[in-house]
């Protein structure tokens, strides 16, 4: 009798380990929205940063100016004619997601705005999450227009902004102006 019991509990603990599901960590997906509306002279580029998303279809990215940072940098480089002439967003470095290494797992990018062929402005590490900047996260948002380039830096404690418990949370921003030369 003891033999049966035996088997037939490791017949039922052996099922029981091949239905568990077992739990994976969220999966970041770093995005960038990209806007061009030539007849206002705007442009902008917004950088932020979702979990568990589907993976978005390429004819959706392209009619909303949505990209995953991987999409996007086989896209790049991204141009928008603006009043103050044509406005480029290059890519200088690109870190895809490894499984080792520091900062192995995080996607990151550097980008150069360019004016008519000048660098105006450089962004130096699209989302974040690394050591040498104390793991935190950035959410950039770049506005051209006719007379000037804004650039805002936000830096937040996690990932995905969703996760912010319901009311508001404290981020550290930094701005700054670019004035465009007269035409």
């Amino acid at each position: 009798m003891q033999v049966s019991f035996c088997k037939l509990l490791g017949t039922a603990l052996a099922a029981f380990v091949a239905s568990v599901t077992y739990a994976r960590a969220d999966e970041p997906v770093p995005m960038i929205r990209v806007t061009c509306v030539p007849e206002i002279s705007l442009f902008q580029l917004e950088t932020f940063g979702l979990y568990n998303i589907p993976k978005i279809p390429k004819g959706l990215e392209a009619s909303n100016g949505l990209y995953t940072l991987e999409d996007f940098v086989a896209t790049a480089p991204v141009s928008c004619r603006i009043k103050s002439g044509d406005l480029r967003i290059d890519v200088l470095q690109y870190h895809s997601p490894a499984p080792r290494g520091e900062c192995g797992g995080e996607e990151l990018a550097s980008l150069a705005i360019k004016l008519n062929g000048r660098e105006i402005d450089r962004v130096d590490d699209t989302h974040g999450g690394c050591p040498w900047n104390d793991f935190k996260f950035y959410g950039h948002k770049i506005t051209a227009t006719q007379y000037q380039l804004t650039h805002c830096r936000s830096d937040f404690d996690t990932f995905d902004l969703t996760l912010f418990a319901a009311g508001s949370a404290v981020v550290e921003t930094s701005c700054k102006k670019i004035l465009f030369p007269a035409r």
